[in-house]
């Protein structure tokens, strides 16, 4: 819907950017520079993937994006995850995106992503749409803290407990007016959780998460 308010402002050939994402500036040096009209950046899936995947024909064009509900685990060779960074030219989006997001928003309610329509239009054959498949480049989307702490460059304070432990030591003396002595916390990272174990619980949609815990006894 957000895009939908923003559909004055899409007279031209446009870029369109999620603004949870981070990336090298080479991707937009690459999209930019691209010949084709309109464009998705995509990513070979990998398992640490979340979100909306595609499926591309021999000449790299995107024929069919896949719901969360289509997902099948079988396929992921097949599959390539949207970065969420595209391009698409003026005539596309003024003879066929817009009104078909005004329809959509207008008859099916406006809690849909924008991904829905372009996947309706590529259904009807009124889309194009070239998949730019990037190789070494460094991107990630950042949903929540766990992300933003896989973001990190360096995540040993997170990984090792570490920062959790500052936190809580923080919010207790916030609390309680207690002092705590940091080198008597007992702080257990995850380093001892194994990756088949995440693999799984983003496979069945759930997250590994550090808690931190503070008991006040009087």
């Amino acid at each position: 819907y957000s895009l939908y308010l923003a559909k004055d402002y899409l007279k031209e050939e446009t870029l369109l950017l999620e603004s949870d994402l981070i990336f090298e500036e080479q991707v937009l040096e690459k999209i930019v520079n691209t010949k084709e009209a309109n464009v998705a950046v995509v990513a070979k899936y990998e398992n640490w993937m979340d979100g909306t995947v595609t499926l591309l024909d021999q000449h790299q064009i995107i024929k069919k994006i896949v719901a969360k509900s289509e997902f099948k685990y079988e396929d992921i060779d097949k599959y390539y995850k949207t970065v969420n960074i595209y391009k698409f030219s003026a005539e596309f989006l003024n003879q066929y995106y817009i009104p078909f997001l005004e329809f959509h928003c207008n008859t099916l309610g406006v809690n849909s992503y924008y991904e829905q329509v372009l996947s309706m239009l590529i259904d009807l054959d009124k889309l194009e749409l070239y998949a730019l498949c990037l190789e070494r480049e460094v991107w990630y989307e950042i949903d929540d803290l766990q992300d933003l702490n896989i973001a990190e460059k360096d995540p040993s304070l997170d990984v090792l407990g570490i920062d959790t432990g500052i936190k809580m030591a923080i919010l207790s003396k916030v609390i309680w007016d207690v002092d705590f002595e940091f080198d008597k916390l007992d702080i257990k990272g995850i380093t001892d959780v194994k990756l088949n174990d995440l693999l799984l619980d983003n496979f069945s949609g759930k997250k590994t998460k550090l808690i931190g815990r503070a008991f006040y006894l009087n």
